[in-house]
């Protein structure tokens, strides 16, 4: 799986309602919405480091999510760009 190409694991999530991939390529096999942006879960991982914590804003060009750093033990807040091109 995914977990073997990184080369630390600081959270996994195991406590996260998990989406599923699909086997359909249509928005991102099923990890983003229609406007291309990331269906995020409560407690789901962000590169096996960050636990989402909540959602902080919406915008044009993204989302930014509220998330624990599990590599430093610090609250940050991760942007994560929209999955399809607007301009």
């Amino acid at each position: 799986g995914e977990i073997l190409d990184y080369p630390q694991v600081h959270y996994v999530g195991v406590n996260a309602t998990k989406a599923r991939a699909t086997a359909d390529t249509a928005d991102n096999h099923g990890f983003d919405d229609e406007r291309g942006d990331y269906l995020w879960v409560n407690h789901d991982h962000i590169a096996f480091r960050y636990e989402i914590l909540g959602l902080l804003g919406k915008g044009s060009f993204g989302i930014v999510t509220k998330c624990h750093d599990w590599k430093t033990n610090q609250l940050v807040a991760l942007k994560i760009i929209r999955n399809k091109k607007r301009f």
